[in-house]
């Protein structure tokens, strides 16, 4: 079974948004989907770094997968919009003109 990296970032929002589901618990979600036996996670190093960190950090998951892959691309720091995501490393804020 393969798993992308945009179904796993999915699956982490169905279970905030629909579910209702607390950090910790969709952290540990995505966790037992990436060590399930049998089953292919697309960029799986970028994937398990994103988790960690969404489980410690403020923002969504997206984005820390977001920030990983643009770590893995030489391509630090991530501009955005959200001043959540901003606060952590390698992130800064869009600046406003």
């Amino acid at each position: 079974m393969f798993f992308s990296a945009t179904v796993l970032i999915e699956v982490a929002w169905v279970l905030r948004v629909a579910c209702k589901q607390d950090r910790a618990t969709i952290a540990a979600a995505l966790r037992r989907l990436v060590e399930t036996e049998g089953v292919t996670i697309e960029h799986e190093a970028i994937v398990r770094r994103a988790i960690a960190d969404f489980e410690a950090g403020p923002a969504d998951f997206s984005d820390y997968v977001i920030r990983e892959s643009s770590r893995a691309a030489c391509a630090l720091p991530v501009l955005t919009f959200d001043a959540r995501f901003a606060r952590g490393a390698d992130v800064e804020l869009v600046p406003e003109t």
